[in-house]
């Protein structure tokens, strides 16, 4: 059906109502072709607990200025076009589609429209995507929560986790071009959390903050978040709640409180040094694994079980 407001295209989409009352920050989950039922469980479940976090969140109508073409389900449907002078209620309009991983990740999002293609009150993207490969998919009613764990996952990076012109890329660095696997987050605002979160006794030799992949925390730093990697927790903590995107406010109600596990630190079966990943073939090609693109449409890096 046509999303109204959307523009024109021949793009299958179903449309669901946000499962969040008014109070909440509007989510809108939209589905492009079929997606199973616990795929869209998963999403509203994860829509439905940003929604909670980011409920003091203001949200506008956006308003086209020009016509945007875009892909909302990936290449293997249509592009839709919005027109100018189309109109998007508040909030986040996201849209979920399942189709072939360029990488075998589990999923992948991106944003698709930016705040810049249009006026609004507030700054935020009001576009994105979460792509799902169909591996991932299994029907097994265990899988639910990892499924559910993703998506939380997936909408942090529409929400401005390494996406879109968020301002996350302004802070990180590759402080020795000798060695690109070793990168950092580097906002001071965000590192005054991560010390509050345990950080101050981070070890001195290791910069703060550790990233895996431009794009996420390194789990080796004993983050507990669902942005972490390779490793997630299943909880958004304060840290990405204060690195996402311009104009997001969250819930400080909805703080888990959680603090970094030292113990992980230098975590040797994992390959932990000093609170960062310290790959074993440095020199080679887990070096080039590690400084690959920013998570966008084309990849993440929660993999599919058994596929690594």
């Amino acid at each position: 059906m046509d999303l109204a407001g959307s523009g024109s295209g021949s793009v299958e989409i179903t449309v669901v109502a946000p499962p969040s009352p008014e109070s909440l920050y509007p989510i809108h989950v939209n589905y492009v072709g079929d997606s199973p039922e616990d795929l869209r469980r998963a999403m509203e479940s994860a829509a439905a607990t940003w929604g909670r976090i980011l409920a003091p969140t203001e949200a506008a109508p956006f308003v086209f200025d020009r016509d945007v073409l875009t892909y909302l389900g990936g290449a293997d449907h249509p592009p839709q076009v919005f027109k100018a002078g189309d109109v998007l209620a508040p909030g986040l309009h996201l849209y979920v589609y399942v189709g072939d991983s360029p990488t075998g990740a589990s999923a992948w999002a991106g944003v698709r429209v930016e705040g810049t293609d249009g006026t609004s009150d507030v700054p935020m993207a009001p576009v994105g995507a979460v792509g799902w490969n169909p591996e991932f998919l299994l029907d097994r009613a265990d899988w639910y929560p990892s499924m559910q764990r993703t998506a939380l996952h997936e909408i942090g990076h529409v929400l401005g986790i390494s996406s879109g012109n968020s301002g996350w890329r302004e802070w990180v660095e590759v402080p020795d071009s000798t060695q690109p696997w070793n990168i950092y987050f580097t906002d001071p605002e965000v590192i005054a959390m991560f010390d509050r979160m345990g950080g101050t006794n981070f070890p001195e030799t290791t910069p703060k903050i550790p990233l895996r992949n431009r794009s996420h925390w390194d789990w080796c730093t004993g983050i507990p978040d669902i942005m972490a990697t390779n490793r997630p927790g299943s909880t958004v903590t304060e840290l990405t709640m204060a690195s996402l995107a311009e104009g997001y406010v969250y819930d400080l109600a909805t703080v888990p409180g959680l603090k970094l596990d030292s113990e992980v630190w230098n975590y040797s079966a994992w390959g932990c040094r000093d609170g960062q990943y310290d790959p074993p073939d440095a020199g080679g090609t887990a070096a080039q694994a590690l400084d690959s693109p920013w998570a966008s449409f084309e990849g993440d890096v929660i993999e599919i079980p058994g596929n690594r």
